[in-house]
């Protein structure tokens, strides 16, 4: 996790540290995760050889990493290793000519929600490189939050649940376009949330989700005219055994105001026409953006962090992209 920072990072920050003409911006990448402190070799394997960061005039970022290990075999003279590869290969910068503190500069305002029109004229780039890199950013959120899903509640403590459908439209002539269904829930007093997407509305569903997002103990707050949609009498009674949860029908007096909050503030995040693929990925940027500011954490920083699990291969473990598909609309960043 990283703390809110003392300093502002801003645009101009981020391009004074990449006008030093030296290593400042690449250290606070290194800092922040994003870039890897120390490379191996492959030319050297099995040894574990260090690679040098050196400069480089041919690289867009001026550095470049070079192996100068000697090695020596046997009846044969000892040879230096030449060894070199780019500073991005293998990072969330590789394969892009867009300058470090631009595509920098593109997440801090992404992660702040700026119009696409806006960081266009900004950064100085194309709308069409705008949409990708939404694309690419929403990957990395869509990772994290995945990663990161941790169960809310437990004794004592209170958890408004619902479902909620995002999406559906109704066109001329009586056409409707399909949404996608949502369970989420909120702690009533920590505030943290957890939202999925549901394939249905069926029991086989909802139990193992509530198992998966709830901690056992918790008291579920809820409009059970929506949710014995999904469960049946004999479900309640089976989880109020196997996992300890109480549940509270609004009808008793409590209130849902929370969730229905939270489903208002995921509405108005998402693109005014969204695409049934690429929900999921709109969806993973709000609960990133949400969960750093629970936890009172830069967004950037933060960003940089996962971007860097995610690329420098920590997870040992590919992206699923299946969520995503290539989009056009300049809007839906």
């Amino acid at each position: 996790m990283v703390k809110m920072a003392s300093e502002k990072l801003s645009l101009v920050v981020l391009k004074g540290w990449s006008d030093l003409k030296d290593k400042t911006l690449i250290e606070k990448c290194m800092e922040w995760g994003i870039l890897k402190r120390d490379v191996m070799c492959l030319a050297c394997a099995p040894d574990k050889c260090k690679m040098t960061l050196r400069k480089d005039s041919n690289e867009i970022d001026g550095y470049r990493w070079r192996c100068n290990n000697v090695r020596s075999k046997r009846k044969q003279k000892r040879k230096r290793c030449t060894y070199s590869k780019s500073l991005r290969t293998g990072t969330f910068f590789e394969k892009s000519k867009l300058p470090m503190w631009k595509i920098l500069g593109f997440v801090q305002l992404w992660t702040k929600n700026v119009a696409a029109d806006v960081i266009s004229e900004e950064l100085d780039i194309s709308k069409h490189t705008v949409v990708d890199w939404g694309s690419f950013c929403r990957e990395v959120t869509f990772d994290a939050i995945m990663n990161r899903r941790t169960k809310i509640g437990g004794p004592g403590q209170k958890v408004q649940i619902d479902v909620c459908k995002f999406g559906q439209r109704k066109y001329n002539r009586g056409r409707v376009v399909e949404g996608q269904w949502v369970f989420g829930g909120v702690d009533e007093a920590s505030g943290e949330v957890f939202m999925t997407i549901m394939e249905n509305r069926t029991s086989e569903t909802l139990i193992p989700m509530i198992k998966k997002f709830i901690k056992p103990g918790t008291t579920i707050v809820s409009d059970f005219f929506k949710v014995s949609g999904c469960l049946k009498e004999e479900d309640f009674e089976h989880l109020k055994v196997s996992h300890k949860i109480d549940f509270v029908d609004t009808n008793s007096g409590a209130n849902t105001s929370k969730i229905e909050a939270l489903w208002s503030a995921v509405r108005s995040s998402l693109p005014r026409y969204n695409r049934k693929k690429s929900f999921a990925g709109h969806l993973s940027k709000y609960l990133f953006l949400k969960s750093c500011k629970l936890r009172k954490v830069n967004c950037l920083m933060e960003f940089c962090k996962e971007a860097g699990d995610l690329y420098n291969g920590c997870n040992n473990k590919e992206t699923t992209t299946d969520e995503f598909e290539e989009i056009d609309d300049f809007d839906m960043i």
